[in-house]
């Protein structure tokens, strides 16, 4: 199969090595301000050590008090104070990350991380990020859009592909799916400002990366093949897939997944990585599994399993002749 590679201001994903991206987490701005000067300083003495920052909004306290604010709803002024609040912290990360791609991030609380608030608050927060024209890649998860956790469950262990996945009730027929749909295209209807010339082939004004998070288990092969699917069926440039192992065997069965997912099915770039510390293989073994980004720490890690950025480095270096 063709496979469609990217490029974000100059760093291809989907070809060659994986690309490294740390994690900013924070929850405040004085927070935010320490880690971003002890990653500078890491740089300057050491040179370029990752390729792409994620910046986890969803940490950030503010954030999560005005989307508290109006109940959980959005009122009239909530994309306002989004914008400001991201516009004032985003601004910070941009100037720390220079020329390399911002990808940003508002974790759920079911998928790991802080966020609580509903679908339409994380809609109007990543719409707000998106117009504010200093990130370069929008994370989506897959099933954000659940309504409660009986359903988010139900989707979520579903065979996508499989004879459940083609019934009336099945997640990709549901109103769920319909508005992940609906927020990837709007993502990518945002003008990047000066920056939309370099994406002008690709009709994206940001990059979407499709998620799916599973801190309990790690799913059976064909639900996580059928989850990858599902998300670049939905219209997302990446798609990515985390998974937590019990054992040995699920490290090996999500990167047999990932090499199926890559082979079989991929037309574009997909992330995978089992996390923990029995994980930490698949998230050095990119180039054999497909995997074009692996999350490493530069400060606080934002899931576990997470290497040291400059030792993840160290190892592609030889693995890969970096």
């Amino acid at each position: 199969m063709d496979k469609k590679t990217i490029r974000v201001r100059g760093v291809q994903l989907g070809t060659g090595s994986p690309r490294i991206c740390v994690p900013v987490v924070a929850e405040n701005e004085t927070q935010l301000r320490a880690v971003l000067g002890k990653m500078t300083a890491q740089e300057q003495s050491s040179g370029r050590i990752w390729d792409l920052v994620e910046y986890r909004a969803d940490y950030l306290s503010e954030l999560n008090e005005a989307q508290s604010a109006g109940g959980g709803v959005p009122g009239n002024n909530s994309a306002l104070i989004y914008r400001k609040i991201l516009e004032r912290v985003l601004s910070q990360v941009r100037r720390a990350a220079g020329d390399i791609p911002v990808l940003f991030t508002v974790r759920t609380q079911r998928e790991g991380g802080c966020f609580r608030g509903s679908f339409e608050n994380y809609r109007a927060l990543n719409l707000a990020a998106a117009g504010t024209g200093l990130v370069d890649l929008v994370d989506v998860e897959l099933f954000a859009a659940s309504s409660g956790d009986e359903q988010y469950r139900r989707y979520s262990g579903e065979n996508l592909y499989g004879t459940g996945g083609r019934s009336p009730a099945s997640f990709r027929n549901s109103e769920a799916a319909a508005k992940i749909r609906e927020l990837i295209e709007e993502i990518h209807g945002t003008d990047r400002g000066m920056d939309s010339k370099e994406n002008a082939d690709t009709g994206a004004g940001i990059y979407v990366v499709g998620s799916s998070h599973d801190f309990q288990k790690t799913p059976s092969r064909e639900v996580m093949i059928s989850r990858l699917r599902t998300m670049q069926e939905a219209g997302c440039d990446i798609s990515k897939l985390a998974v937590m192992p019990q054992n040995r065997q699920d490290v090996l069965s999500l990167m047999e997944a990932s090499s199926e997912m890559y082979e079989a099915y991929a037309d574009r770039p997909i992330i995978t990585m089992s996390m923990g510390a029995e994980g930490q293989l698949s998230r050095m073994a990119g180039a054999l599994t497909g995997s074009c980004i692996s999350f490493a720490a530069a400060g606080k890690e934002s899931a576990p399993g997470q290497m040291e950025a400059a030792k993840l480095r160290t190892i592609f270096e030889y693995l890969y002749g970096l």
